[in-house]
């Protein structure tokens, strides 16, 4: 069994269900815009659910705060290889629980470093 990882964010996305190969199997992507304390860049995760975890995503919307838990798997195909978080539990946050909450997303603007050394070109 792969280690379990978890990670809370806003969902922004909520892909439609998709059926693969031959056997249907079906997967249903997601992605989580993380914020994480003072995280100045917001992290855009695409996660999947699939086979029996599709109910997971069930009443899942964009805009909701959640914590996901997921594992990482990865594989190899035509030496290539590829990576996935692979979703299995969904838990929605913001219940009365300030402490697990996500901060609302903010534009901000890019402010460019300044620096005090001249450059010779």
């Amino acid at each position: 069994m792969s280690e379990s990882y978890e990670m809370a964010g806003r969902v922004k996305v909520v892909m439609d269900e998709k059926t693969l190969g031959a056997k249907s199997f079906k997967v249903r992507e997601f992605v989580i815009v993380q914020i994480d304390g003072e995280e100045k860049y917001r992290q855009e995760i695409v996660m999947q659910c699939c086979g029996k975890n599709l109910d997971a995503l069930n009443g899942v919307v964009p805009g909701d705060d959640v914590r996901a838990h997921f594992n990482l798997k990865g594989r190899e195909y035509n030496g290539r290889y590829f990576n996935n978080l692979d979703c299995w539990k969904i838990e929605r946050l913001g219940s009365g629980d300030a402490e697990d909450a996500v901060p609302d997303f903010e534009e901000k603007p890019v402010v460019e470093p300044e620096y005090d050394v001249e450059i010779p070109f």
